[in-house]
């Protein structure tokens, strides 16, 4: 068997696990599939808002407008739009990012940011804009900062090399969205032992569906 070595990863690994393309000289592309589709994966999310907006453009075309409804009529269309609907049951998403794998009790997505934490600041500038989605983080916010205003302070802060990982979370309801968690150190003036000290607060968030809307779903010590 031939096996050609990746330039990305620089794993050697058997050609059927590069995607073919004519124009090379052995008829496959020189970065193997698993980092192709990273790149692909990566690409999206750092584009998100382009692809949406592409996506809406071109399902909104005549022709795939009338596509859709002739096949909705056939047999297949309608054992999928029955599979769909009980996938909707299923996992209520209410977070932005709404891709694979299946949401499920603190399963990760993937070791880089969902969204942007340009996004997130530009959010978070406006108290109005975040949300405490749970009971708990309410109660917990509550005893650390005493305001929401005080979460959105500390989301401008957050930095690159803050981000820990990505992963589902629900609000224990069957809702599900896709978070973002990061730990952040500051130091802190602590009235109950007169002295300023070393703080470490975990957070995790995700922005809204609509995409005007930071959804924290929890901060902690």
């Amino acid at each position: 068997m031939v096996n050609k070595k990746c330039f990305k990863c620089s794993i050697e690994k058997p050609l059927d696990c590069f995607y073919k393309h004519k124009q090379m000289l052995d008829g496959h592309l020189n970065k193997c599939k698993d980092c192709a589709k990273k790149d692909v994966s990566k690409n999206y999310r750092n584009n998100i808002d382009h692809y949406k907006n592409y996506e809406r453009k071109r399902n909104s075309l005549p022709h795939r407008v009338e596509a859709r409804k002739d096949y909705s009529l056939t047999e297949k269309g309608k054992e999928a739009s029955i599979k769909s609907k009980k996938l909707w049951i299923r996992f209520l998403v209410v977070s932005e990012y709404s891709g694979g794998p299946d949401p499920g009790d603190r399963v990760k997505i993937g070791v880089e940011p969902l969204y942007s934490l340009e996004r997130v600041r530009a959010l978070a500038n406006d108290p109005k804009q975040v949300r405490l989605w749970t009971r708990k983080v309410a109660k917990d916010v509550q005893n650390l900062f005493g305001s929401e205003g005080d979460v959105a302070e500390l989301l401008t802060e957050l930095q690159p090399h803050q981000y820990i990982d990505s992963e589902w979370c629900t609000n224990g309801l069957g809702v599900w969205a896709a978070c973002d968690a990061y730990a952040v150190r500051r130091r802190e003036w602590v009235s109950a032992v007169k002295k300023e000290m070393n703080m470490e607060y975990f957070v995790k968030f995700a922005i809204g569906k609509t995409g005007a809307l930071v959804l924290v779903v929890s901060c902690h010590l």
